[in-house]
C-alpha cells in the first residue's frame, strides 16, 4: 500500500505492516517496565522510524504522566520517504496521546542537545533508553557512551539489532 493510500483515523496508527522490527519485543517489555519507579516516566528512544516502538512507550509506560523523546533523522527531512517517516510518528503518537517531542537529527548532534537541556533541568535524565538508530557497532558504542550520562539511576538501557564484526586474529605462517 502506498503513503498516499493509507489514511489515520482516530481509531488506529498508520503503521507500514512490513516495517514491523518491534512487534515481537512487547512481552519483553511489558516484563520490564515494572522496574521504573519514577512516577512521570521519561524515555529517551534513538532510531523511531515510524514511532511503533515510542507509541509502546507513551501507552505503556509513560500512560499516566511522563514523556517520550524520539530521536531519528528522517533523511534530514530530504527525501519523500524521510518526510513521510516524519509526518507519521507524529501522527501517530499524537494520535496515543501523552507528551512527546521528535528531535529530527543525527543521534550525536540529538544526544548532545539533550545534554544541554538536560543539565539546566530540575529532575534530569531518563528512566527508559532504547538505542536502535544504527546497527553498526561503533555508532552504537557511541550512543551508549552519551545516553550513559542521560540515564537516570535505575534506568532501563536497551541496545538493539547491530552489527559487531568479528575479529579474527592472524595466522601464523
Amino acid at each position: 500500500m502506498s503513503i498516499k493510500d493509507e489514511q489515520v483515523t482516530s481509531n488506529e496508527y498508520d503503521f507500514t505492516a512490513a516495517d514491523d522490527w518491534f512487534s515481537h519485543n512487547i512481552d519483553i517489555w511489558k516484563s520490564l517496565t515494572h522496574h521504573v519507579q519514577s512516577a512521570s516516566p521519561r524515555a529517551l528512544e534513538i532510531g523511531s522510524w515510524e514511532g511503533r516502538s515510542a507509541v509502546f512507550l507513551l501507552t505503556n509506560l509513560c500512560k499516566a504522566a511522563g514523556e517520550v523523546v524520539c530521536i531519528d533523522h528522517f533523511d534530514m527531512l530530504d527525501t519523500p520517504g524521510g518526510c513521510a517517516r516524519f509526518d507519521r510518528i507524529n501522527r501517530n503518537l499524537t494520535l496515543a496521546g501523552g507528551k512527546f517531542r521528535v528531535l529530527d537529527e543525527f543521534s550525536v548532534p540529538g544526544l548532545m542537545m539533550l545534554l544541554e537541556e538536560e543539565m539546566l533541568s530540575e529532575t534530569p535524565g531518563f528512566d527508559w533508553i532504547y538505542i536502535d538508530g544504527s546497527h553498526e557497532a561503533s555508532d552504537t558504542l557511541l550512543d551508549g557512551e552519551l545516553v550513559w550520562r542521560l540515564a537516570r539511576k535505575g534506568s532501563i538501557v536497551i541496545f538493539d539489532d547491530y552489527v559487531c564484526p568479528v575479529i579474527s586474529k592472524p595466522s601464523r605462517s
